[in-house]
C-alpha cells in the first residue's frame, strides 16, 4: 500500500540548536590554554567560541566552499596538543540543550507522520551526540546526513566529506552550485533520499527548515505544495531579500520563523 510521503528536513546549527556545534568544542581548547597559562577559568560565550582563532597555519586553511580540511586540522591540533579525546568532547557537548519549543515541534511532526531528517554541514559525531543527549534519537533514527566523523585508533576525530561518503551520485543535476559547498549539496541528498523511497504516491509534502545561504539550494528544489521555513534575520533571509528571489526561483511557500512554536503555528 502506497502512502503520501511526508518529510520534515532540518538544518542543524542555528536551526535545531542555537550554536555552531563544531565551534562549541573550542571551549575545550580555551579551557586548556587557560589552565596552562594559569588564567582564571570563566565560561566563554557563544560569541567567544566563534571568535576563537587557532594558529595561522590552521586558520589559513579556511575555505568557505569546504571547511572540512580546516576542521580536520583543528581536531588534529586538539588531540595532539591538548589530549582532547572522545570522552572530553562528549562531556562538552552535553552542555548544548535543544530548546523546549524546538523539541515540541520535532515531536509533533513525528506524531503527524513526518519522517524527520537532518541535513547539515556539521559532522555526524557532534550531531548524533547532541541528539542523543536530548533524547531525540528515536525521532531521527539513522536519518542524519552530514560529514562523516569517526574516531581513529589513535583517538583523533577523523572527517570524511559528505559528498565523498554518501557517493558522488548524490550531486544533483539541478544544483545551483554557487550557494552550496564542495563537500555537501543538501538538495542532492534530499533528492536521492526521495528517489530511494518505494512506497509513496506522486503526492508528497516537504517541510524544509534552515537559516544559512547553504540552505538556498534545497529551497529551490521544493515544490509548490511544500513549505520553506527561513529563519528570521538570518544569512538566508538576507540573501533572499537582497536578491529579490522570493518568487523568482522558489516555488514553495516561504515562511519566516523565530522558534519551534512559530513553525508549529504555520503547520497546525
Amino acid at each position: 500500500m502506497t502512502e503520501k510521503l511526508k518529510l520534515a528536513i532540518f538544518d542543524f546549527d542555528y536551526t535545531i540548536i542555537n550554536a555552531n556545534s563544531t565551534k562549541f568544542l573550542n571551549k575545550l581548547v580555551i579551557e586548556a590554554e587557560n589552565a596552562i597559562e594559569k588564567r582564571p577559568q570563566k565560561t566563554p560565550s557563544i560569541a567567544d567560541l566563534n571568535r576563537f582563532r587557532y594558529p595561522n597555519e590552521i586558520e589559513n586553511l579556511k575555505d568557505e566552499h569546504d571547511l572540512t580540511i580546516m576542521y580536520q586540522e583543528i581536531f588534529n591540533y586538539m588531540h595532539s596538543k591538548y589530549g582532547i579525546d572522545k570522552i572530553k568532547m562528549k562531556k562538552c557537548l552535553k552542555e548544548i540543550q535543544i530548546s523546549d519549543s524546538m523539541k515540541h515541534l520535532l515531536k509533533i511532526l513525528n506524531q503527524k507522520g513526518f519522517e524527520l531528517l537532518i541535513v547539515s554541514d556539521s559532522n555526524t559525531f557532534v550531531i548524533k551526540t547532541i541528539i542523543d543527549n536530548n533524547n531525540l534519537k528515536e525521532i531521527f533514527q539513522d536519518r542524519i546526513f552530514a560529514n562523516k566523523a569517526e574516531f581513529g585508533s589513535d583517538g583523533r576525530l577523523q572527517l570524511t566529506r559528505c559528498n565523498d561518503y554518501f557517493s558522488k551520485n548524490f550531486l544533483s543535476k539541478e544544483c545551483v552550485g554557487f550557494t552550496c559547498r564542495n563537500n555537501i549539496c543538501k538538495r542532492s541528498i534530499i533528492e536521492n533520499y526521495i528517489n530511494l523511497k518505494k512506497n509513496w504516491k506522486d503526492d508528497k509534502e516537504l517541510i524544509y527548515v534552515g537559516d544559512g545561504i547553504i540552505d538556498y539550494c534545497p529551497g529551490v528544489g521544493l515544490g509548490e505544495n511544500d513549505t520553506f521555513f527561513v529563519k528570521q534575520n538570518s544569512a538566508l533571509s538576507r540573501y533572499l531579500e537582497s536578491n529579490n528571489i522570493h518568487e523568482k526561483n522558489i516555488k514553495a511557500k516561504i515562511k519566516f520563523w523565530k522558534n519551534g512554536q512559530t513553525i508549529l503555528n504555520e503547520i497546525d
